[in-house]
């Protein structure tokens, strides 16, 4: 059965420094002396030995050389030893071949890597602290003498992480080490800040963040500090974080320089919005000049303006010195500050645009909408019900605006449905009678109708023949129809209904 390669753990205060024991002899071997596979490369003076090259042996310049974080020790089957170490050069020829070698000790930044054909001539020396953990610790091949306060343990009796907690979170939970210590003041800041909603990576999180907000010094840190909380914390996190250290603008840490070069800063930027008043000014002038600019810059509309001049001129400033700030801001008139009124192309543009709609209309006919009133006296489209407003002129819209129909204000719609008749008004009734000349003019009996017409779906209103107020609910659209007929309008005249 083919072996498999073991991890165990250093566990200091500060870190778990892993060991690994490698199964393969090939591959330590080949990470311990193979150029690109890890502890050595070829450097030639060709660019001062500053970057790895593939090995030419045209180039006499080239050496082997150690990373400067990593070292390997190779132990041979006759008792020989060979070392490969940072900043001295590896004579490659003395290196001993694969066969030769009995155990191969390798350690770089990540921890320790252990191969020996005999394992049990790999001894492992620590110390421990007062809180059960590794001090201090070293890797031997051989017979090794043990020094004051050393303790051998076998690799089996190293700590053996969880399986799947590559975050090693186990560490928070061995007194002693930062993490744990980290986790006790992150429980004491969400307890003393009152944030009991958080979880443990929460209050971690909290921890952090109020420790760099410790750190601001000035009104710069802040300005560095806070933006960069957002990258890696979340914001609920940071805001409770900033409220418990009552840490909100850089203004309450802005040092005596800061605060000097800010108030400079200021009155220079003051100075610089100040309007140049003209060398003839003395100094009462001057400040009169740029108190009646500053009022200039007030005016939006035409109306601003005659109010503004009217403060202006009202004998408190000089008129020179009114003159002069008029001339500087460049205000003449009420016209300046009025809005812009539309050119003559744009009206011409804008009545062929009609003249185009309404020719297109009347090849391609366009859905009709009848407008109406509603009981508020409202005009509504009757398609979508939208509220139809006149412009400036007092022109009622062509068109809705909502649906886009043609809106058509000759007619209303009739209800339909059997409760029509609620909803007809006494125009609706008296549009079919007309009025009393038409009815003179076409010989009926009754000029006026009879009340039963007259009265709509309330006979008993009209009696005698007299038209009721409108009750609720009711539009007397009636009286409004017949202002507007054309025998109406000539009876206003003097004229006969109908004659010259």
């Amino acid at each position: 059965m083919k072996k498999k390669d073991e991890t165990r753990y250093f566990v200091t205060s500060v870190a778990s420094v892993p060991v690994y024991k490698v199964a393969s002899k090939t591959e330590m071997y080949r990470m311990a002396t193979k150029p690109g596979w890890g502890a050595v490369e070829w450097y030639s003076a060709a660019d001062g030995y500053k970057n790895p090259v593939n090995r030419d042996r045209s180039d006499k310049t080239q050496k082997l050389c150690c990373d400067e974080d990593t070292s390997a020790s190779l132990y041979t089957k006759n008792g020989g030893y060979f070392g490969i170490f940072p900043y001295e050069e590896i004579n490659a020829k003395e290196m001993p071949k694969q066969a030769e070698v009995a155990a191969i000790i390798y350690s770089d930044s990540c921890g320790y890597s252990v191969w020996a054909e005999d394992f049990n001539q790999i001894h492992f020396f620590v110390t421990y602290d007062e809180n059960g953990l590794i001090d201090s610790y070293r890797v031997e091949y051989g017979d090794s003498p043990i020094y004051d306060g050393e303790v051998e343990v076998a690799f089996e009796d190293l700590f053996q992480q969880p399986e799947g907690d590559w975050r090693e979170t186990y560490r928070a939970e061995l007194p002693g080490t930062v993490e744990y210590q980290f986790k006790q003041e992150a429980d004491a800041l969400a307890q003393e800040a009152g944030e009991t909603w958080m979880d443990g990576e929460q209050r971690e999180q909290f921890r952090q963040v109020c420790g760099k907000i410790d750190r601001i010094k000035s009104a710069r840190d802040f300005n560095v500090t806070i933006p960069l909380l957002g990258y890696d914390y979340d914001k609920k996190i940071i805001e409770a974080a900033q409220n418990f250290k009552n840490c909100h603008t850089a203004a309450q840490y802005e040092t005596e320089r800061e605060t000097r070069e800010r108030v400079a800063q200021e009155a220079r930027e003051a100075a610089a919005d100040q309007p140049a008043a003209p060398a003839w000014m003395d100094e009462a002038q001057q400040k009169d000049f740029r108190e009646i600019c500053g009022l200039i810059d007030t005016i939006k509309s035409g109306r601003d303006f005659y109010r503004v001049m009217n403060q202006i001129n009202g004998g408190r400033y000089s008129v020179d010195v009114i003159n002069a700030a008029r001339e500087f801001k460049q205000c003449f008139n009420s016209a300046q500050y009025e809005p812009e009124a539309p050119s003559a192309g744009t009206l011409v543009a804008v009545a062929a645009g009609m003249v185009e709609r309404d020719a297109a209309a009347d090849v391609e006919p366009q859905p009709i909408a009848l407008a109406y009133m509603d009981d508020l006296g409202v005009a509504r489209c009757g398609e979508c019900g939208a509220e139809l407003l006149c412009n400036e002129t007092g022109d009622m819209p062509d068109v809705c605006p909502e649906c886009g129909r043609r809106l058509e204000y000759d007619f209303f719609r009739e209800p339909e449905g059997p409760d029509a008749d609620a909803y007809r008004t006494r125009a609706d009734n008296q549009q079919g009678t007309g009025t009393a000349a038409e009815a003179a003019s076409e010989g009926r009996e009754t000029a006026l109708g009879t009340p039963e017409a007259m009265a709509g779906t309330d006979a008993t209103e009209a009696a005698g023949g007299q038209q009721p107020p409108p009750q609720a609910g009711e539009i007397d659209l009636g009286r409004l129809y017949a202002g507007t007929r054309l025998e109406a309008m000539e009876q206003e005249e003097g004229k006969q209904p109908g004659g010259p």
